[in-house]
């Protein structure tokens, strides 16, 4: 009889995989690890870390890397604490990403620096990448590591990039594709690497699946930045248009800056230098009309089809369907 997952997993899991027959008992494991690793002996640490937990959501990247280690071999504790590492990886960033947007809500709640201020979030989230290396110390190979801390320093090169281009009106839609490959890409790649290469010895299928995750990554972003500008505050669950507000071009307005000319491109160009809230009915007028938003969508679905195609390199079966099943998510999503 299949074991049925509790509620509380449930939300851990995507929901394009409807797979917590086979994932439910190594995600338990995972979601154990993360939580005894943040204990402090401190109550006010404790009271305030206990909100990331709550920012959890499709728990995509630990995903990533039980599939990718059960589709080439046995699943084991070293997958457990590579999962629980790339989570807190991911967390740490968005709860930076949160201070640096100025965001007021994260899965559907109230974000750290909402509720705690800048100074609280920023520390919250160094917490978090502090015990990722403590969690790690715990894996017997010095390369596991060593790749994480790499990986960890390409995100953050990645938000220092896009900090750095606030307000460039003329950033090229090359810089942009660079910037969201380390800042999102990069992790999702390592997270297929190190699936692969905990089960298998197999250095050409770790490079295989790091492109499928580096892949899936670029289209995930990709989609995140039209959500950003098209969806509803209630159905994502954040707040959302904080990169127009911030004055980050994301790709949809290159694409829309670059097709345009004339008193178009300066409309454009208006709605997009005077980042005002009221204006964003405009602006999704003007992406519609000028193609980009159609244009915006098939790159990612490009970036799709290039990652699926990689999963040939793994034998036909349950772990190789959800892989695919993750891929299509990834665009066909609303949150």
């Amino acid at each position: 009889m299949t074991k049925q997952p509790s509620d509380k997993l449930m939300s851990y899991t995507p929901v394009a995989l409807q797979m917590y027959d086979v994932l439910a008992e190594d995600m338990e494991r995972v979601r154990e690890l993360f939580g005894q690793e943040l204990q402090s002996n401190l109550p006010l640490v404790n009271e305030r870390i206990e909100q990331v937990g709550k920012f959890r959501g499709k728990m995509l990247r630990p995903c990533l890397v039980l599939l990718c280690g059960r589709a080439c071999g046995p699943v084991g504790h070293s997958h457990h604490i590579v999962a629980a590492a790339v989570e807190m990886i991911h967390m740490a960033a968005l709860i930076h990403d949160d201070v640096l947007d100025e965001s007021q809500v994260r899965r559907r709640g109230a974000t750290l620096n909402e509720l705690y201020g800048n100074e609280t979030a920023i520390l919250a989230g160094d917490f978090l990448l502090s015990h990722t290396f403590s969690l790690c110390s715990q894996l017997r190979s010095q390369r596991l590591c060593s790749i994480i801390a790499s990986t960890t320093n390409m995100v953050c090169e990645g938000e220092i990039m896009q900090v750095a281009h606030k307000e460039d009106w003329e950033l090229r839609e090359e810089k942009y594709l660079e910037i969201i490959s380390r800042k999102t890409a990069s992790l999702c790649g390592t997270c297929c690497r190190l699936g692969v290469e905990c089960s298998a010895e197999s250095a050409e299928l770790a490079r295989v699946m790091d492109d499928y995750g580096c892949a899936l990554g670029m289209a995930f972003q990709i989609t995140d930045d039209l959500l950003d500008l098209l969806g509803s505050e209630p159905v994502v669950g954040k707040t959302l248009s904080r990169d127009f507000l911030q004055g980050k071009l994301t790709l949809p307005l290159i694409r829309a800056r670059d097709r345009l000319s004339g008193a178009g491109r300066k409309e454009l160009m208006e709605l997009i230098s005077g980042t005002c809230p009221e204006d964003l009915d405009r602006l999704r007028n003007v992406l519609s009309d000028c193609g980009s938003i159609d244009s915006v969508e098939k790159t990612a679905q490009d970036y799709i089809e290039r990652a699926v195609e990689k999963l040939t390199v793994l034998p036909a079966g349950t772990e190789r369907e959800a892989l695919e099943k993750i891929a299509r998510f990834v665009v066909e999503r609303h949150t």
